[in-house]
């Protein structure tokens, strides 16, 4: 006898043996047992999830004469269908019979009754291959075929089917099979064919069929042709070109020490194996991933690709935060495979970025000094008056979502009046200390000008420094800086529809069209956007002369523009709200200056700098 390949020899012939898909099993099951059929039906979903399989049986059942389950599997027609060379179930591949001709040829033979069984049962496999004349010629039949006729079509793309037909049947959408289903089943096969395998590989082999059945048994197939009659994980890699959960955790403690020449040690191992680059980075995600439930959960429940043990380890090389950040900048490389000609060089980029990142990270964090020319000026120039209780007032609000218009202090209220006489003694105790710090150290200073004073208070570090900083603690930074009254001025000029179609702004314009603002002051603005590909579009370098450009054209100051995804904010957000009662937690507050050609009038970078040390719900009174 010839050798089938298992997928053939262990395809299902009962509703009872397919493999997940139960809300169409069981519906199909009723609608036998009340004779309740359709005469058109259109079978949909992934490949290898049992399209063909479900409709041979359906067509075995609609025929069984068994007054048991149906199909029995022991009655005449039951054994010739299974057979499969009945007559009477026409299984017609519509990929090489999708013209005109080939339709009109079926249609004819429609209208002769079965031969032997009492319905003759049409299975048309990949329907959307058919082309629009032969779709067009088989909609009358569809709608209304012979008594003794039902069509099954099949198709993994059913958008491609023209809606007239699939008006006309009755649509099932087959979904991927579940791992644990597919486990489940091999380990049924692999009893069965008397085969030893290791723990794991059957859990490996489902990972790799993508939630396909057929997929799950061809893969088993190639390795059992090469390991023979004992399987272990590492045939698998072998077979596949895969790299072993050890070796990705091993490669992630390289990028978590910075060892370069490991890694690049590392990627001239895997080209020499021609290792799979994308499944490799889509790995390496997935652990990541994995990482960060267990992070969070403290439970294995719902890890896909690390045991608990690995989830450990990786735990201890990375935070929540850096493992968020590693997984962006490989879903990035992972986009630009599409494009790339030569994967390798895109993966090697992708773990040295990481590297670099993970270094920057570690780098000191912004300090702000208080000079003493800047309390000399504090002194003689700041008069603070009492702040009252006022009721909340809601901004105007134009071109905004309705959602958006409602936000207001239950999002982000840093100076609300019952905290002001908190913060403000906050303050004075870190001025003292800078007092009694300088006393210590008796450092001298000369004199100088009051215009000399007020170009040097606008000596803070630039904005290039923030981009050392983690996106949560730059937000945390700019939310102490962050000046609400600001924030409703600018909300009222965020106006980007007159500019969608702008000669010179369109495209900054149609860049920030989904945006919305977050955190304003007199020199920053930070906006929020849905998804992290237009943060990066927004925040590409080439964009920023161009953006300070249309901040002037919009607040007539050249602000600078921040961007951060919804993800991020709600991230920064929580930790402002546990840490704000806790100020000597919270990182530096961050001072943005404005650009050295950016105009401004003196008196108001004096007032702007010193809302900036002493709190923006300060008045400043400059008296001449």
């Amino acid at each position: 006898m010839a050798y089938k390949a298992l997928y053939r020899m262990y395809r299902p012939q009962t509703f009872e043996e397919v493999v997940g898909q139960q809300h169409i099993v069981v519906t199909l099951k009723n609608a036998i047992k009340t004779n309740k059929l359709s005469h058109a039906y259109l079978f949909s979903g992934p490949r290898g999830t049992g399209k063909t399989s479900v409709a041979k049986i359906l067509g075995k059942a609609i025929n069984c004469t068994s007054n048991d389950e149906k199909p029995c599997e022991r009655c005449a027609s039951c054994l010739s269908i299974s057979k499969g060379n009945h007559p009477d179930i026409i299984e017609i591949d519509a990929a090489s019979n999708n013209g005109v001709d080939e339709i009109r040829e079926l249609i004819d033979k429609v209208k002769y009754a079965p031969l032997e069984l009492k319905t003759k049962v049409y299975i048309i496999d990949e329907v959307h291959m058919l082309t629009t004349g032969a779709f067009n010629a088989l909609l009358k039949t569809l709608e209304e075929p012979p008594s003794h006729v039902i069509f099954i079509l099949a198709t993994t793309e059913p958008h491609k089917v023209i809606p007239t037909i699939i008006s006309r049947c009755q649509r099932f959408d087959f979904t991927k099979v579940s791992n644990s289903d597919i486990e489940t089943r091999l380990d049924s096969i692999l009893k069965e064919e008397e085969i030893n395998v290791d723990a794991g590989v059957t859990r490996l082999v489902s990972q790799l069929a993508d939630g396909g059945m057929r997929d799950a048994l061809s893969i088993l197939e190639q390795i059992i042709a090469y390991s023979g009659e004992k399987i272990t994980v590492d045939d698998v890699y072998k077979v596949y070109g895969l790299t072993t959960s050890q070796e990705k955790i091993a490669l992630l403690r390289t990028i978590s020490n910075s060892q370069v020449k490991e890694i690049l040690q590392f990627l001239k191992e895997i080209s020499i194996k021609s290792h799979d680059i994308k499944k490799l980075t889509v790995d390496l995600i997935d652990c990541l991933k994995d990482g960060l439930i267990y992070h969070f959960t403290q439970s294995t429940e719902n890890l896909t690709v690390l045991n608990e043990d690995e989830a450990k380890q990786l735990n201890s090389f990375f935070n929540a935060d850096q493992s968020i950040e590693l997984m962006d900048i490989l879903m990035d490389t992972l986009e630009k495979y599409r494009l790339s000609v030569n994967s390798m060089s895109y993966f090697e980029v992708a773990l040295l970025k990481m590297v670099h990142h993970l270094q920057v990270k570690q780098m000191p964090t912004i300090q702000v000094a208080t000079s003493p020319q800047l309390k000399e000026v504090m002194k003689t120039e700041v008069t603070e008056h009492k702040v009252e209780s006022t009721p909340q007032v809601i901004p105007f609000v134009d071109d905004m979502d309705e959602e958006e218009s409602v936000i207001t202090s239950t999002e982000l209220d840093i100076n609300e009046p019952e905290e002001f006489e908190e913060e403000l003694l906050v303050q004075d105790e870190a001025i003292n200390e800078v007092d009694t710090i300088e006393e210590h150290d008796k450092v001298p200073y000369t004199p100088q000008t009051e215009a000399e004073i007020m170009d040097s208070l606008f000596e803070l570090p630039t904005s290039k420094t923030t981009d050392t900083l983690s996106t949560k603690d730059l937000l945390l930074g700019l939310m102490q800086t962050a000046d609400k009254e600001a924030r409703f001025n600018d909300e009222k000029l965020w106006k980007l529809k007159p500019y969608l179609h702008h000669l010179e702004y369109a495209k900054i314009a149609r860049l920030l069209r989904n945006s919305t603002i977050k955190l304003s002051s007199p020199t920053f603005i930070v906006v929020e956007v849905d998804v992290e590909e237009e943060k990066h579009m927004i925040s590409d370098q080439k964009f920023d002369s161009l953006i300070k450009d249309f901040m002037n054209e919009l607040f007539k100051v050249r602000k600078k523009l921040f961007c951060v995804t919804k993800f991020e904010w709600s991230v920064a957000l929580d930790a402002f709200k546990e840490l704000r009662d806790k100020p000597q937690l919270l990182p530096p507050p961050i001072h943005v200056p404005l650009d050295e050609d950016d105009s401004i009038d003196d008196d108001t970078k004096l007032q702007l700098k010193i809302k900036d040390i002493v709190g923006h719900h300060v008045e400043v009174i400059i008296e001449e």
